[in-house]
């Protein structure tokens, strides 16, 4: 079967039982509520302003409002206007932000995300992440929903650790939790619009909250973005690739009674992409050169020159022209959150249901010939329920309860082509494929803290949890492919299903006022699942990862600044991380997802200090020793260096601010992430890789604020020094010792201007 066709055309319908569901049962809640309506205190309600004090947010993710120095464990928060002050946009601009977070932009721009120097790489799509993304609440299970752009965010919170208890499905090794701004009980609006030199960036967000009675406010939030890539591709003379995103939010909320509120949101998003993500970074028998030459292309830069690539899918070659690389996804979102007081207890139930489909074409050769490329479309649909109960402190006591359950469809399909050509390029023959993934969950969680004394804490929960997954392979393949890619006629593999009992115990002491000192351990687990495009049937499962986790840490204010500090020890089991290979005669790349024993073991210091009240330094250091306790897939031993982990990390920054003419505010600040060598491939897989080196990315911002912070204008620059490095790299297939990938953004210097009322 040819299934190319199909996946460019691909299949929008989507079902919309969810949302039904989700409109039915507000209705329901808002007709029982109805009774009760009186004016709503403005005091229980969400301000829709993000708060000016990081330390002063409360932290929700962990569904605890407390702040971040209450909270016994590794939390990190950005408020939504250090966001655009530091220029995040997205997951992708998120590396380094905080003290221990790497991420990196890997195929179909998806970003892979570590904490301590443990995470899931992005180059297997139906990967689970061990550091999944929240919105609102609602869980996302695959690596192309971090695409989300961020945008009228009131702040996000970092959650590093073991807290799977509460936290939920497959939170092995910490979570990203984005809390979105709220409809408020008064008119309010902010607009932002940006242009960025260096990208040829233009962006523009927004949102405007309108009450329209004193039960009913809604709130109305969107961006539209586009961007010009860095990358020169010298063959077409255009800068790629060029990335357009447009989404839109609409929020709905209730609140009838001091005892009730209801919040219901959509949000939809459309993400363009035309042109290649990659380059080629190495040629060392000069292999890919060859090609070139003989497809009548030059080499007017050195392979693997950072910024400039010479690809295209034209008929070159003996070859006949393909599709040119693209990358397209559109997704809708929908988020139901109902509250009641119950005397003393609150019942929180949420439901949510998400979609997306995302066609794609890929240049896997890099040449301008169309040698080797792969069509792609993955569509996912899932749906989660939640339904739990908390307590106000009864005595020494409190208690956190609820249930939990998710479902999952996942698709992916592939028509992957080697085309006959005149210029040596071997890996030839025609791969089509399709995987279907089915999961369904359900666990029951309970959390309490008990106050033995007014200074200390004893904290613990239990999470069982249930899943129960099926997949379904079918694939046909000829030529050099069919010995990577055998076919699969109609392919069941064995069933995953997995009873997991994870557990959290922790203590907190408070001698003093403003210090607390900590220590917790942990089980968290995320479970198996199958691989969308294995070599064969018998490889498609891979098993469940288990993280076992200790930290002790202290955290204290003083005047003028704070300071945390924690030791952390994780070990994992199984984690479920990627390595490329090659199969064959001549060789084709290949990405299994493989079964490691790892250990992650370090510090991490966090501190910022104002000696005089306009100027603030902040610093942060992570250690972080992370390796294989055993021997993993040969050649790998126990010892070796983990992917993604440099030992060495952090980021030091200065901020100042004092008040000038007339009510205006003048800011400035400046920060240097750094990062210790970070190996990208597993070092005896790939011994002459290229790797992340060592690296200072410098960043700076300046700007005024009017009067009540109603207008602020700034000037913006990231990488200022324009150091560059390399953050993805991959075999390239059919050139042996050749690899392709990325380097990290050049240097961008953004002007922004916001008003807000």
């Amino acid at each position: 079967m040819c299934l190319q066709s199909s996946i460019l055309r691909g299949n929008d319908d989507v079902r919309n039982q969810g949302l039904s569901i989700l409109l039915l049962s507000t209705a329901m809640c808002l007709v029982a509520e109805t009774g009760h309506a009186q004016t709503a205190p403005t005091t229980t309600q969400t301000a829709s302003s993000a708060p000016t004090d990081e330390q002063a947010i409360v932290v929700t993710a962990l569904k605890r409002d407390t702040g971040v120095l209450q909270t016994p464990a590794t939390v990190a928060v950005m408020s939504g206007a250090a966001l655009k002050l530091h220029n995040i946009n997205e997951a992708n601009d998120l590396n380094e932000v905080i003290p221990g977070l790497v991420v990196t932009k890997g195929l179909g721009s998806l970003p892979g995300v570590y904490f301590r120097g443990l995470g899931s790489n992005s180059s297997v799509f139906n990967l689970e992440p061990s550091v999944p993304i929240y919105q609102d609440g609602e869980y996302f299970g695959h690596q192309r929903d971090y695409l989300t752009p961020l945008y009228d965010v009131d702040h996000m919170e970092f959650i590093q650790g073991n807290e799977s208890t509460i936290l939920g499905k497959n939170v092995s090794l910490g979570a990203i939790s984005v809390v979105d701004k709220r409809p408020s009980d008064h008119f309010d609006y902010d607009l932002t619009v940006s242009h960025s030199a260096g990208i040829d960036g233009n962006r523009a967000e927004g949102g405007i909250t309108v009450p329209l009675s004193p039960d009913w406010s809604v709130r109305l939030a969107g961006i539209a973005q586009k961007n010009d890539g860095y990358i020169r591709n010298t063959f077409t003379n255009h800068s790629e690739p060029v990335t357009e995103d447009e989404s839109g939010r609409l929020m709905v909320s209730y609140h009838p009674s001091d005892t009730f509120d209801a919040l219901l949101s959509y949000q939809h998003d459309r993400h363009r992409v035309e042109g290649n993500y990659f380059q080629v970074l190495a040629d060392p028998k000069g292999t890919v050169a060859g090609w070139l030459a003989k497809e009548g292309g030059t080499t007017p830069v050195p392979l693997g020159t950072p910024d400039y690539a010479q690809s295209a899918q034209l008929g070159l070659g003996g070859t006949t022209a393909g599709i040119e690389p693209f990358d397209n996804s559109d997704a809708n979102k929908v988020n139901l959150i109902l509250n009641k007081d119950l005397d003393g207890m609150k019942l929180t139930f949420q439901s949510t249901y998400k979609n997306y489909g995302n066609p794609r074409a890929l240049d896997l050769d890099f040449t301008p010939a169309n040698l080797l490329n792969a069509v792609d479309r993955e569509n996912d649909e899932a749906e989660t329920e939640e339904l739990r109960i908390s307590t106000d402190k009864i005595s020494r006591l409190n208690l956190i309860a609820g249930i939990f359950y998710y479902h999952d469809t996942w698709q992916f399909y592939r028509t992957l082509t080697g085309q006959a050509n005149t210029v040596g390029f071997a890996v030839t023959g025609v791969t089509d494929a399709f995987t279907q993934v089915n999961s369904a969950s359900f666990s029951a969680y309970s959390s309490a803290t008990y106050s033995i004394t007014d200074k200390l804490k004893l904290e613990a929960g239990l999470r069982f949890s249930h899943e129960h997954k099926t997949a379904f392979l079918n694939r046909t393949s000829t030529g050099v492919l069919a010995g990577a890619y055998q076919p699969i006629d109609n392919g069941v593999p064995q069933p995953i299903n997995e009873s997991p009992l994870d557990y959290n115990v922790g203590l907190s002491y408070q001698p003093l006022t403003h210090l607390m000192l900590y220590g917790s351990y942990g089980r968290a687990s995320k479970s198996g699942s199958f691989q969308e495009f294995p070599t064969d049937l018998a490889a498609a499962r891979f098993t469940a990862e288990t993280a076992k986790s200790a930290e002790i840490g202290a955290k204290g204010s003083f005047v003028g600044g704070y300071v945390e500090l924690a030791l952390f020890d994780t070990k994992v089991d199984g984690l479920q991380t990627n390595y490329t290979s090659t199969v064959g005669t001549p060789p084709v790349t290949v990405i299994y997802v493989g079964n490691g024993d790892v250990l992650s073991k370090g510090v991490e210091f966090n501190a910022s200090y104002a000696p005089v009240r306009a100027l603030t330094l902040g610093a942060n250091i992570v250690y972080d020793d992370a390796y294989f306790t055993k021997n993993f897939q040969p050649p790998v031993l126990a010892g070796d260096q983990l992917t993604r982990a440099p030992k060495w990390s952090g980021r030091i920054s200065a901020d100042y601010k004092v008040p000038i003419a007339d009510g205006r505010e003048l800011f400035a600040g400046a920060s240097m992430a750094f990062q210790s060598k970070t190996l990208l491939l597993l070092y005896r897989t790939a011994t002459t890789a290229p790797y992340t080196a060592t690296n200072q990315i410098v960043d700076g911002r300046i700007g005024v604020r009017g009067r009540d912070d109603k207008w602020e204008l700034s000037l913006l620059g990231t990488n200022l020094t324009d150091k560059r490095v390399v953050t993805f790299v991959s075999p390239l297939s059919g050139a042996t010792g050749a690899y392709y990938g990325n380097f990290n953004q050049p240097r961008v210097v953004t002007i922004q201007l916001t008003l807000k009322r």
